[in-house]
């Protein structure tokens, strides 16, 4: 299933012409009301706390401590200011992480539905 291409009558990709590419022009309030994506994709849809998002990133249960999700190299992860040539590339051309997440570590900029707390950054694992 590929990501929506329109919300409420509008492009969100920036990109055009690749639908493999994840979407970067839509508002965080925007995803979370039922009339931000369309229908069909709305089934049991909801972002991820920054916690899931940071555990997923880190590649979960499975995780090899890797500073990069899924390396210690960004150029083999993620697309950064300095190889994308300043555009989106289509999701999954760079490895994957220990989980078999793509683009976690670059991209574009992921949504959570809440924020992360600064105080407690102290008592998490490294």
């Amino acid at each position: 299933m590929g990501m929506p291409v329109m919300l409420q009558d509008r492009n969100i990709r920036y990109f055009e012409g690749c639908d493999s590419c994840p979407v970067e022009r839509v508002s965080w309030n925007n995803v979370q009301t039922s009339s931000g994506i369309e229908r069909d994709y709305r089934k049991d849809y909801r972002l991820p706390t920054e916690a899931e998002w940071e555990y997923a990133a880190r590649g979960g249960k499975l995780s090899k401590g890797y500073k990069y999700s899924g390396s210690n190299k960004a150029d083999s992860v993620a697309w950064t200011d300095g190889n994308s040539d300043n555009r989106v590339h289509p999701v999954g051309q760079k490895k994957p992480n220990e989980l078999g997440i793509y683009d976690m570590s670059g991209n574009v900029y992921e949504w959570c539905s809440d924020c992360m707390i600064t105080s407690i950054i102290q008592f998490l694992p490294k």
